[in-house]
């Protein structure tokens, strides 16, 4: 069969008179197509929707604090009862102690001085060391296979509370003083504040 030559003009034109076809974008259902923005910008080529929002330099002026750096000379003793070798020191849960009180031996008793914070109350202990004597570690076999008994040195460490301050006793039955918060130092005259 032989196609007339106006069969092919008038197919040339259909063709070229169509815009090709865009694959469709992947969308999920429900989904909207996204409209590219045709309003006006700013400068940067960013929509302006709001106004420019100033938040400012974000400093809050909260007054004058005060810190109450104030504290109550106190002094703390117990009985002597450790070695003549023994070290003590007053252990305080405050971190202002951390590194503990040194005692010193008095008279028959352990003594220390500390100034402890107004409006801050805490538990405390007296903690000693001294040393523990010579212990058996066991033995020990030589290379020749005899035997050879150990023995080592050995440190004790030891926990107290003073009965003559106000004192409680834990869950495990360990007693602690405890320094109860005042407000000032008025009355203590360095003793430790009572129930």
């Amino acid at each position: 069969m032989r196609r007339s030559p106006i069969f092919a003009v008038l197919a040339a034109l259909v063709f070229s008179a169509c815009p090709p076809t865009q694959p469709a974008p992947d969308l999920d259902a429900g989904e909207e197509p996204v409209v590219p923005f045709d309003g006006p910008t700013s400068a940067s080529g960013v929509p302006d929707f709001f106004p420019p929002y100033d938040a400012g330099d974000g400093l809050v002026d909260s007054g004058v604090i005060v810190l109450d750096l104030t504290c109550c000379e106190t002094n703390f003793n117990i009985s002597d009862q450790e070695p003549a070798d023994g070290v003590g020191v007053l252990r305080i849960g405050l971190g202002k102690f951390h590194d503990g009180v040194p005692l010193a031996r008095d008279g028959g008793r352990w003594t220390a001085t500390a100034c402890f914070p107004v409006n801050q109350s805490s538990a405390y202990f007296y903690e000693f060391t001294f040393d523990g004597g010579i212990v058996d570690a066991g033995n020990r076999e030589l290379a020749d296979g005899g035997i050879e008994a150990v023995e080592l040195g050995s440190t004790v460490v030891t926990q107290r509370a003073s009965e003559g301050e106000p004192s409680f006793t834990d869950s495990a039955g360990q007693m602690f003083n405890i320094y109860r918060a005042v407000t000032s130092c008025e009355g203590l005259d360095g003793s430790v504040p009572r129930p």
